[in-house]
């Protein structure tokens, strides 16, 4: 009579195989829900950003300098940006976040910019903000 031994163990062998490779697959799967979890939370706060900066740009009127002191960043005539470093998650280790501001070619008495987030050279979320221009005789 022959032992079953050989073919018990051969048995296990292929069972801790099939296990390994389905742990593997789950870990893969939770690495890609990690990084997927953190873009989005990136483009929430880039987004958050975005709506603020629209919410300070028209509540003085398209002054940048103004806009910039409040809320923090570098303002020109034509463009404000600031860089986040520190309150973002990177995703590769790579890059800063920069939300920029540019004024936009619009009718008489209206303004316009486009606010943008990017990160990572990727875009995360992007505004087109719009206010009317406030005449001498209007007060």
């Amino acid at each position: 009579m022959r032992s079953k031994a050989p073919l018990s163990a051969i048995e296990q062998v292929i069972m801790l195989l099939i296990f390994a490779l389905a742990a593997a697959v789950c870990l893969r799967g939770l690495a890609w829900a990690d990084s997927t979890s953190k873009h989005n939370r990136n483009c929430d706060l880039a987004m958050a950003e975005v709506q603020s900066a629209a919410a300070i740009l028209q509540n003085n009127g398209g002054d940048l300098a103004a806009a910039a002191e409040i809320m923090g960043g570098r303002a020109d005539e034509q463009r404000w940006a600031i860089h986040y470093n520190e309150q973002w998650e990177q995703t590769d280790g790579a890059g800063a976040f920069i939300l920029s501001v540019r004024f936009r070619p619009t009718p008489p008495l209206m303004s316009s910019a486009r606010i943008t987030v990017t990160g990572d050279d990727e875009l995360l979320a992007e505004l087109t903000v719009s206010w009317q221009e406030v005449t001498a005789d209007e007060g």
